[in-house]
């Protein structure tokens, strides 16, 4: 009786919050490495969505690679055996002293998967999430979902909902319609929180493409700290927004930081 209270609880904290629950090995591994982290793009919204991330990736490993050694390249079309997993994508070898393309593909990977209704649809719906309380838990448990439908939410304060066993097929229904994400027809579109989520993802892109246009060795310490920024960014509502206020004031000095030129140079 007191493990099948405990899967009911752990059903009701991960409704509420996904990141109350420890994460499971697969999403550790998409956290730590760019073969597993395509996996997880693709499952999450399309192989689209992971071949952008790829571009953007590949593009940072080569430009680090040239300011940190002029004579670098990256590898030629169809030599090298590390790839980030992209038919045709192949990049430099030396991945452990890329510091700033490890921060990149970190933080951009964050941004590109934030925990949104769909994903927390998937994330409970794909088979993983019941074996493991199968494993854990006996025979008869149930679970209950407490949600805070923003939809729903007033602002500055969500109202939590006690939804029964009734409330799985419909978060199956919601998986499967992650082809709307970002869509004129996502009914989660204009909520404060995936509004947010896209413009953070916006400004990042643009950081990005500054560090590019202005890469060279004495501006990699500048670069990598405003590659930073977005893993500030954590929580949800309006804890996520003043987190992200925080985190945006800071970037604009970041921002100058890596136009301004390196000190031997100005000198």
């Amino acid at each position: 009786m007191a493990r099948n209270l405990a899967a009911s609880h752990s059903g009701r904290m991960a409704a509420h919050d996904p990141h109350s629950l420890p994460a499971t090995d697969a999403e550790g591994e998409a956290m730590q490495r760019d073969p597993d982290r395509r996996r997880y793009l693709t499952a999450y919204q399309s192989a689209a969505l992971a071949d952008r991330f790829e571009h953007l990736v590949q593009q940072v490993q080569s430009a680090e690679a040239t300011a940190s050694d002029p004579a670098a390249r990256a590898v030629p079309q169809g030599g090298g055996q590390n790839t980030l997993g992209g038919v045709g994508t192949h990049v430099s070898p030396a991945r452990a002293n890329m510091p700033l393309t490890d921060v990149v593909a970190e933080a951009y990977f964050t941004l590109l998967t934030p925990k949104d209704e769909y994903e927390v649809a998937r994330l409970y719906t794909d088979g993983s999430f019941a074996a493991k309380l199968a494993q854990q838990f006996e025979p008869g448990f149930g679970i209950s979902y407490h949600m805070a439908p923003p939809i729903l939410s007033r602002p500055g304060s969500r109202r939590k909902l006690a939804l029964g066993p009734w409330m799985t097929p419909l978060l199956r229904l919601l998986a499967r319609m992650r082809p709307l994400r970002g869509s004129l027809l996502d009914p989660f579109r204009f909520t404060g929180d995936r509004k947010l989520e896209r413009k953070l993802l916006r400004l990042y892109e643009d950081d990005i493409a500054l560090v590019l246009a202005h890469l060279d060795a004495g501006r990699l310490p500048a670069a990598i700290a405003l590659a930073r920024w977005p893993m500030d960014v954590r929580g949800y509502g309006f804890i996520k927004e003043e987190a992200a206020e925080a985190a945006l004031e800071r970037r604009q000095g970041l921002r100058q930081a890596v136009q301004a030129l390196p000190i031997d140079r100005a000198a």
